[in-house]
């Protein structure tokens, strides 16, 4: 399996079948003298701003942690125990209202209803 390619930005789908976001990050841990062990994928707002450059990273972990009061920062890892399958989704056996990956989004909906004009 080449990681990048089978892996990141492929929308992640929860076991009810929920589009929760897509696979911002890979976790592999280095072991001497074996082969790299798959830990976990990652998602979140944080983790995309760091693929593009360490100080968007420590940005937008901040302006997530300012204004949303989460302790995860943007940031949500998924155990590759949880993984059932990679296909043009990666499915995942968990409740996605278990974890926080949509917690940015739904904090971000809530400050957009009240704006004005909205809901009129």
């Amino acid at each position: 399996m080449e990681l990048v390619r089978d892996l990141l930005d492929k929308q992640l789908v929860d076991r009810n079948g929920i589009n929760t976001g897509r696979v911002d990050g890979i976790v592999v841990e280095l072991r001497e003298g074996l082969a790299p062990r798959l830990v976990a994928l990652e998602a979140g707002p944080a983790v995309l701003a760091y693929r593009v450059g360490p100080r968007m990273g420590r940005w937008v972990t901040w302006l997530v942690r300012r204004f949303s009061r989460t302790r995860d920062a943007g940031r949500c890892r998924i155990p590759w125990s949880k993984i059932t399958s990679v296909n043009l989704d990666v499915a995942i056996d968990v409740d996605v209202d278990e974890t926080p990956l949509l917690a940015w989004q739904r904090w971000v909906a809530r400050r957009m209803e009240r704006l004005p004009g909205r809901g009129e």
